[in-house]
């Protein structure tokens, strides 16, 4: 069984992996985007309708539309996009909001909790799930943010946040559980869990078991993870990438690990 990612590119924008749904060359798929077009949304409702599992992964930080992130969607527009889709009949359980990355500065927290809040407002997180994670930030990246303005978050040569970083972190993610009862989903961050006093965090894949279980999908005969691009992974190895592109797509955000 392979299960299809856009995680290369933006599936909102790069819409190759229509075809490979449709020609069946995978059997599943996961739709990452921070920028879910109209055109994108079409084709998950015609594959949806044709029976083709699929979930979307709507990403959204809250700094769309500023030159961290000059050409994603504000969390309004991506967020008023998501709900046009459930109302159009996708369903809302096979929709994740995934606030990726997190970055751990005070605007950056403060951006990510308005994202979360509204998406609660607007009953997003009901049945759908919340993903999280914190910034990656590689020697590139540092360079590229500096071009725009922005002070890079971590010291040279340090990749992930300082343990400081990871507290402000979790103590945003264990308010958010205190006073909205949210619980979260995260992938290779096994130090945030050191820094929670409440049980709201799990250590997940971005494709995990119950992934496949709300696709209706069999589990896999080898449920074997760790098997993708980074220490600490936890995704299914059945996953598998759609976009085929080695470079920063249209969103240019600052962090993008891709190099110009």
């Amino acid at each position: 069984m392979k299960i299809g990612f856009t995680e290369r590119g933006d599936g909102g924008r790069n819409l190759d992996w229509i075809a490979a749904c449709k020609n069946r060359k995978v059997d599943g798929a996961v739709i990452v985007t921070k920028t879910l077009t109209a055109s994108c949304g079409y084709g998950m409702l015609e594959l949806h309708n044709e029976g083709f599992p699929l979930i979307l992964h709507a990403t959204t930080t809250g700094w769309g539309g500023t030159p961290m992130e000059p050409h994603v969607y504000d969390y309004h527009t991506q967020l008023s996009a998501v709900q046009h889709l459930i109302q159009e009949g996708f369903p809302a359980d096979r929709v994740v909001i995934r606030v990726d990355p997190i970055i751990p500065k005070q605007e950056g927290l403060a951006r990510a909790e308005a994202v979360i809040r509204q998406a609660n407002r607007m009953g997003l997180l009901e049945q759908g799930r919340l993903r999280i994670s914190v910034l990656d930030e590689y020697a590139h990246t540092k360079t590229r943010m500096q071009s725009r303005g922005y002070t890079p978050c971590y010291p040279s040569g340090q990749f992930y946040a300082s343990p400081g970083q990871f507290k402000a972190v979790a103590e945003l993610l264990d308010n958010l559980n205190r006073k909205l009862g949210l619980t979260f989903e995260t992938c290779a961050e096994p130090m945030l869990s050191k820094y929670m006093t409440t049980d709201s965090i799990r250590h997940t894949g971005c494709l995990s078991e119950e992934d496949l279980r709300r696709m209706g999908l069999p589990m896999p005969d080898k449920k074997t993870v760790n098997g993708q691009n980074r220490h600490g992974c936890l995704c299914l190895t059945c996953k598998t990438e759609l976009l085929s592109r080695r470079h920063p797509c249209a969103n240019q955000c600052a962090y993008c690990y891709w190099k110009d």
